[in-house]
């Protein structure tokens, strides 16, 4: 049901109405990111991160670098709460998502959001973002009742890398069976790694046999 209301609402977002104009160049062209600001995007898009021991996901899938305009784009709809901004930013998202190699994925995971967070917030900005894909593809489901985040950790700007570690540590709850699945983290930053590196501990240690990440940005 809930991918059906999330169908309909591309349908009527994006099929129906043709004055959209790029949310990142402000050009009326009927796209939610015109074609020269993709290309420029796609410029500084990064390669594959190889995964070091002091990672327990097995692959970093980075898209673009965290620079303006995207940034300010993601902080009106994050803080600002322009969810209609969410449809842009879900169509970077899939953009490159389309072109990883998920035939070995079982379940897309959203990073969690405590419930008081979300709360004030109103949505999980990750999830908001998905839709896009929901909409369009949904080949793998994208799961919410796997992981929930059951501790509220610090905000984390300015933070050193072992802070960050420190202030995620055992913030998260495993509530399904992940035994041998094989799953992909989705986030909107990747800055230091710290919160996907302990989602995919507690994963790898209830069983998954392969984690990987994918984020929007990359810090």
């Amino acid at each position: 049901m809930h991918s059906l209301f999330i169908k309909i609402k591309y349908f009527l977002n994006i099929k129906i109405y043709s004055w959209h104009y790029c949310k990142l160049c402000g050009i009326l062209n009927g796209k939610l990111i015109c074609n020269d600001c993709f290309s420029i995007l796609s410029k500084v898009a990064l390669d594959i991160i190889p995964v070091t021991d002091n990672w327990f996901f097995d692959k970093l899938y980075p898209s673009f670098v965290y620079q303006n305009p995207l940034p300010k784009v993601l902080h009106k709809f994050k803080y600002g709460k322009n969810l209609s901004l969410s449809w842009s930013l879900g169509y970077l998202l899939y953009s490159n998502l389309k072109n990883l190699d998920m035939d070995s994925i079982d379940y897309i995971i959203p990073v969690p959001i405590h419930p008081l967070k979300k709360k004030k917030r109103g949505f999980n900005q990750v999830l908001r973002m998905l839709d896009y894909y929901i909409a369009y593809s949904n080949k793998i489901p994208v799961r919410l009742d796997i992981v929930s985040k059951t501790r509220q950790s610090h905000t984390q700007v300015n933070s050193s890398f072992s802070e960050r570690v420190k202030n995620v540590y055992n913030t998260f709850q495993i509530l399904k069976n992940v035994q041998n699945k094989r799953i992909l983290i989705v986030d909107d930053v990747f800055t230091t790694g710290a919160t996907v590196n302990e989602l995919s501990r507690i994963l790898k240690e209830a069983g998954a046999t392969k984690v990987e990440i994918y984020c929007l940005m990359r810090v």
